[in-house]
């Protein structure tokens, strides 16, 4: 019997079991043999769609602005701006002029102009990528069930991915990870099922994610927080910490430490290495007292700094690679 004659019920039980048993290199294979088939493997073929890098993220933005019947099928949402292990290339590029010493006043404004146009262009560049984010996530949205968001590009607030991307609401989402300037959290209901939330590196400053914490603290399904990169030092997270040990008086006035959702059942956190101009022994003695609340506490699980850059690329492909097989990923200690 030949293989095209099976009834759509067989080849659609086929392909789910090539793309459970195989890399999805298969399933787009069968896809493109006819438009049949494609129609047959589209379900699984975008289930998990995993896109590093601006000019893949656009070519998604573009494919399900061209095709919104796709969104149905996205289930996993993995989104980056940087290539799979790379560093940034192409518009975040510093100019060899920024680095040029002109002698005449003429070079000078020569330099200040070129620089002032490459400005301008990595802005253009930056609210492109922006808008392409915004534009995925307000068609995938209603669907998703997971969803990895990764910025390491350095910009300005305005340019920030993650700033007003969840305006739209995501009624099935259950898991989330961000890197980047944390967004406010202020709107639970944009996620109400979500169980659980990974708060990766945060390359500025003042980004808190314990204000964000703060902001989620009454989530009524939130069972599982991880926190990479923890400033070791913040006020806030001391207190958090010290609190969940049972450490009531520790020596910090404001500001008071956020309060964790009632449903929650394990919080991992990963800190930094510490502040550089600490002495040593500081760092030691805090690593060793955050190590005895976690071996006392249940709940609270320590996972010892990395000299990394924060969470990197590779790592945090590797995790999400992992739970798709079914695996842990960012919530192994």
């Amino acid at each position: 019997m030949p293989f095209t004659s099976f009834p759509p019920e067989i080849h659609s039980k086929i392909v789910e079991f090539v793309g459970e048993n195989d890399d999805a290199r298969h399933v787009c294979a069968i896809s493109l043999v006819s438009k049949y088939f494609y129609e047959i493997a589209c379900p699984r073929l975008y289930r998990a769609v995993f896109v590093a890098g601006r000019d893949r993220v656009g070519v998604l933005a573009r494919t399900l602005l061209a095709k919104p019947n796709i969104a149905q099928h996205i289930h996993h949402l993995f989104l980056s701006d940087t290539g799979r292990g790379g560093p940034l290339v192409g518009v975040e590029d510093i100019p060899d002029v920024a680095f040029e010493l002109p002698r005449t006043q003429q070079a000078r404004i020569e330099r200040r102009q070129r620089l002032q146009a490459w400005l301008a262009t990595r802005e253009e560049h930056l609210l492109a990528f922006k808008r392409m984010v915004h534009d995925i996530l307000s068609i995938v949205a209603p669907q998703l069930h997971t969803l990895t968001i990764l910025q390491y590009a350095p910009c300005e607030p305005h340019l920030n991915i993650l700033r007003d991307a969840f305006e739209v609401p995501f009624p099935q989402l259950r898991e989330l990870t961000l890197r980047g300037s944390y967004p406010d959290f202020g709107r639970s209901d944009a996620w109400p099922v979500l169980e659980r939330l990974h708060m990766a590196a945060a390359d500025s400053a003042v980004c808190e994610p314990m204000a964000s914490l703060t902001a989620i603290s009454n989530h009524p399904h939130l069972t599982h927080i991880r926190i990479t990169q923890a400033r070791m030092f913040d006020p806030s997270f001391l207190k958090l910490i010290f609190g969940l040990g049972g450490i009531e008086q520790f020596p910090l006035r404001e500001p008071p430490p956020p309060c964790l959702p009632p449903s929650l059942r394990r919080f991992i956190v990963q800190p930094d290495e510490g502040e550089p101009k600490l002495p040593l022994q500081d760092q030691t003695q805090m690593m060793q007292k955050l190590t005895d609340i976690a071996h006392a506490v249940d709940m609270f699980c320590l996972v010892a700094p990395e000299s990394n850059p924060p969470y990197p690329s590779e790592r945090a492909t590797n995790e999400w690679r992992d739970r798709m097989a079914g695996g842990e990923g960012c919530w192994t200690w």
